[in-house]
């Protein structure tokens, strides 16, 4: 369907990071560059706000510089920008996760506790490795862990389709009723790195997803940590420390929901 006619060091590294990252991030969309026919209606340096939704045909490429990182949307595709918006920085997610595993558990805690009680939204609780298929964000493929196709609904049937980006090989996945987690296709094994375009269901919204590898310093929760906070996998640290928040709530006696 054309849409044309719709649109209008692990510590060294922390240290440094707390000083470069703003404490509290609503990413600023930009438009960093431009092809196709999109490059009329998002030309570089155009603002987008975080209810746009960028309305691409085949052939257009879009590239969107956030606060702190930037995403490529390839046509044709619709993609809302507020799944690819980063409202918190991973500074302060890191700072929680290495406070609670190295045994700081009150101070992290309380600081989750706060977190909760100023509104802040954590995600539904899904597996670390898991893929949002409605997110445009990187996702940090995990040593030894199965990657998954994840969705929060599941109340009906739906029919995705990925296509990596280079070779354009396709694969088409279904979520049946009840269901929110489906393996990767095989097809796109067996090295799944790379850019993926997936349209969701016959609505042509789109996400584009980014699979990296994930080389780990040391096996344990920080390292995890670490790593995702390094390759910039933001939804997968947000995930980690989603399990902070609902441990400290069993902690206190609270019903994790």
């Amino acid at each position: 369907m054309s849409l044309g006619a719709n649109r209008v060091g692990l510590k060294a590294l922390f240290a440094i990071s707390l000083f470069t990252v703003p404490s509290s991030v609503l990413a600023e969309a930009v438009v960093q560059s431009s092809s196709g026919a999109a490059a009329i209606d998002y030309p570089r340096g155009k603002k987008l706000s975080a209810k746009a939704i960028l309305l691409l045909d085949e052939g257009d490429k879009v590239t969107v510089k956030f606060k702190n990182n930037k995403r490529i949307f390839i046509g044709p595709g619709k993609y809302p920008i507020s799944r690819a918006v980063q409202k918190r920085t991973q500074t302060s997610m890191l700072q929680n996760i290495m406070n609670f595993f190295s045994g700081r558990t009150t101070e992290a805690a309380g600081v989750a506790r706060s977190a909760g009680a100023r509104g802040i939204e954590y995600p539904t609780p899904r597996e670390i490795g898991d893929l949002d298929i409605l997110r445009s964000e990187t996702i940090c493929l995990i040593p030894g862990r199965q990657l998954w196709l994840w969705r929060e609904n599941s109340q009906e049937d739906l029919q995705i389709k990925i296509t990596r980006t280079e070779g354009q090989k396709e694969a088409h996945v279904k979520f049946g009723k009840s269901e929110n987690q489906v393996k990767w296709p095989e097809e796109l094994y067996p090295d799944p790195v790379g850019e993926y375009q997936i349209l969701v269901g016959e609505s042509d919204e789109a996400s584009m997803i980014s699979i990296v590898p994930l080389e780990l310093s040391e096996r344990t929760q920080v390292g995890l940590a670490t790593g995702l906070f390094t390759q910039q996998c933001h939804s997968q640290l947000e995930a980690l420390e989603g399990r902070l928040f609902r441990m400290s709530q069993l902690k206190d006696g609270v019903e994790s929901k």
